[in-house]
């Protein structure tokens, strides 16, 4: 699979959760921070550098982060599943 494929992948599986509001794997830490319009619960994927490249084993490794966020404090029992 090419890196575009797997990114897409990773939007298909979040965009079938019925939480997730938003997906974005093409902004940075502080884009997702400073960004005031996104609608949560949102989904972030940030491509790490460091992916691999095995000739003998003719495979590809990918790193990623992938943040889940969500807003909190913004009813009365939302403290209830911050953890979550």
């Amino acid at each position: 699979m090419t890196l575009n494929q797997v990114i897409q992948r990773i939007k298909i599986l979040a965009g079938a959760h019925r939480q997730v509001q938003t997906f974005n794997s093409t902004a940075g830490i502080t884009d997702i921070l400073n960004d005031k319009t996104v609608a949560y619960p949102a989904c972030f994927l940030i491509d790490v550098p460091g992916s691999n490249i095995d000739v003998v084993s003719k495979t590809v490794t990918f790193t990623f982060r992938l943040f889940l966020l969500d807003l909190v404090h913004v009813a009365a029992d939302t403290r209830l599943n911050e953890q979550d």
